[in-house]
């Protein structure tokens, strides 16, 4: 059972396309998290004391919901209730460390010769990630490319950014990709291939 539902990114704000996807929160006291597809429409259905944690924790997936989500419903106000506990931090090095090392480990031997779509949503989490992280330390909201692109100037990171519904990636984005890295992340860890 649902007690609250939310719709949140492109369509919430506005800028969606044929091809965006239908972003859905649900909110549960009884079901365990999980995601739920079915063609573009994703439900990603949350405990509700796993999302508080997250709430709590400054997640930037929460801040996203909190800054640009639209309510459907809130039977018992624990959506609001979760939303309203949730804490910016001041500091986000540790979650673009983790994107980092997460980005880098996709440049191990063989790893990108399994191009997939797999691969391909790695990157992209790897790229978002560390772009909220530098905003969120700005306390500067921003979720779509271009309220990104307002505040971080980079080419890479736009091109990257429109991946998101392809199956595998070219080499100039793959260049990109190492590009970006080198200047979000620093240089590759010595396991890095």
């Amino acid at each position: 059972m649902l007690t609250a539902l939310m719709l949140y990114g492109s369509r919430a704000r506005g800028d969606f396309n044929a091809s965006s996807d239908v972003d859905l929160l649900g909110v549960s006291p009884t079901l365990p998290s999980h995601l739920v597809s079915e063609g573009n429409i994703k439900l990603n259905i949350y405990h509700q004391d796993v999302l508080l944690n997250m709430a709590v924790d400054g997640s930037l997936y929460v801040w996203h919901l909190k800054c640009e989500g639209k309510t459907i419903f809130d039977h018992e106000q624990s959506l609001n209730n979760i939303l309203s506990s949730f804490v910016l931090k001041k500091d986000y090095s540790k979650k673009r460390y983790e994107a980092a090392m997460t980005g880098w480990l996709l440049f191990s031997p063989g790893v990108l010769d399994s191009q997939n779509e797999l691969i391909v949503s790695t990157v992209v989490y790897v790229v978002r990630t560390i772009a909220y992280s530098i905003l969120a330390e700005k306390n500067t909201p921003a979720f779509s490319l271009r309220d990104v692109m307002l505040h971080i100037s980079d080419d890479n990171l736009k091109k990257l950014w429109l991946i998101k519904h392809k199956s595998s990636m070219r080499n100039a984005e793959l260049e990109r990709f190492g590009n970006f890295m080198l200047r979000y992340a620093g240089p590759a860890p010595h396991w890095a291939g």
